[in-house]
């Protein structure tokens, strides 16, 4: 039996979890790397359960497709990253993945939300999501060159974790809306 609040709850917690993983990301960006781990291989395992745990929360709210590409990242890091080397067109096919199932879930809910939600608005989070789907598949195939030292892979992951922990924070805002809305049976 469905109970009010739940996919609130769950996008609330994908909230958090990718603001967490964004904040990993943009601190791995530094020009020493992650400041509180001894090594980079912690971070990066860290990474990867925090990846997983936002693949599952994503999974088991109404982002199955985002989910299941941070489930395989997640999966990446934790289980391959420090024994493989892992390209980056790896990562950026997977960051492709979950930007491109971000933008069609955008697109659903500007269908669902045309009379609540100014359009611009919808269509810019539709832009932001291709615009990173088409950065990550840039950098991936390498017709953007970071240059060493430079860490624009790291910096452009992390952007995109902060720009959906925002959304999320959003999605779920608008779940608790509509799960308490006047006139709708609650049933616990």
């Amino acid at each position: 039996m469905p109970q009010p609040g739940k996919s609130g709850l769950l996008l609330a917690l994908c909230a958090i979890v990718d603001a967490a993983i964004a904040l990993l990301y943009l601190s791995m960006s530094g020009a020493n790397g992650p400041l509180f781990f001894h090594n980079w291989g912690r971070a990066v395992v860290l990474l990867g359960g925090l990846t997983l745990l936002a693949g599952a929360c994503s999974i088991v709210g109404p982002l199955r497709l985002h989910g299941v590409a941070l489930s395989a990242l997640g999966i990446l890091y934790c289980f391959f990253a420090n024994h493989f080397r892992v390209g980056i067109l790896t990562v950026a096919l997977l960051a492709v993945l979950a930007s491109l199932s971000a933008a069609l879930l955008d697109v659903g809910v500007a269908r669902t939300m045309r009379r609540r939600a100014p359009a611009v608005l919808i269509g810019s989070a539709v832009a932001v999501s291709f615009a990173f789907a088409a950065s990550f598949l840039a950098l991936g195939l390498r017709w953007l060159d970071p240059g060493p030292g430079s860490h624009l892979d790291l910096r452009l992951l992390g952007s995109y974790f902060a720009v959906t922990a925002v959304a999320m924070l959003g999605l779920s805002v608008f779940a608790f809306r509509e799960d308490f809305r006047p006139g709708r049976s609650q049933r616990c």
